[in-house]
């Protein structure tokens, strides 16, 4: 198996829209870990999140990979179920 290292080289535009994108994933993280759902609960609640919020229904925040955000979130919160505990997203990490 090989694998591949790429350096991106994004412009300004590019950037900012990568940094948006981040900013609200980070978001949605926090905004599911401070109300402990299930994973179904949390993508039933990314529908009224969208609602909600219209910013998170721009172009650069698909429903996929907010899904994933979710899914993500409750991973984590299944290997953490024994003892630990998830802490909140800062910008910068």
């Amino acid at each position: 198996m090989q694998n591949y290292k790429f350096r991106l080289y994004p412009t300004y535009e590019q950037k900012l829209v990568l940094e948006q994108t981040l900013d609200g994933c980070r978001w949605v993280y926090n905004y599911l870990l401070d109300k402990n759902m299930s994973e179904y609960d949390m993508n039933y609640a990314l529908t009224e999140l969208k609602e909600q919020h219209p910013w998170l229904c721009k172009y650069y925040y698909h429903s996929k990979m907010l899904q994933m955000v979710a899914k993500q979130l409750a991973a984590a919160a299944r290997k953490t179920a024994s003892g630990g505990k998830l802490s909140v997203i800062q910008k910068g990490w």
